[in-house]
């Protein structure tokens, strides 16, 4: 019976990874539709060059001292997830990187398709590591 109980629990972790992981593509590709090229208020700010790709190993790397430190739960299954969304929403466009914020806005919209593409291939990749497991 503690054997469901763990699978259920199991479960639910993929399928909040997965969701976790497309919260970040949805997030900021309506973020650039919404400010039309602006640069964000930090970047303003500090004159530093932040992509969300940075926020991103953030949280990956806050996922994974929890996940080392305490042990896998809800919460370091979503920052994880979170955090490898981030950074997987801005790997292709950064692969064609611009010295222009206009440059960075198209090589960031045209790549929208091959990100899709990646974040299906991370998530089947995922899946199927979890289905060998069980």
């Amino acid at each position: 019976m503690r054997q469901v109980g763990k699978e259920m629990l199991m479960d639910k972790e993929v399928y909040l990874f997965s969701l976790f992981l497309f919260i970040p593509l949805i997030f900021y590709r309506l973020v650039v539709f919404f400010r039309d090229g602006k640069v964000s208020v930090l970047r303003e700010v500090t004159g530093l060059n932040v992509h969300h790709y940075h926020y991103g190993v953030l949280w990956v790397t806050i996922g994974v001292l929890l996940l080392l430190f305490y042990e896998i739960s809800t919460l370091t299954v979503c920052l994880t997830a979170l955090g490898l969304g981030t950074i997987l929403d801005s790997f292709i466009s950064s692969l064609f990187n611009s010295t222009t914020r206009a440059g960075e806005i198209v090589n960031y919209q045209g790549a929208l398709v091959p990100t899709v593409v990646l974040f299906i291939g991370v998530l089947g990749f995922v899946t199927m590591l979890y289905k060998m497991k069980n």
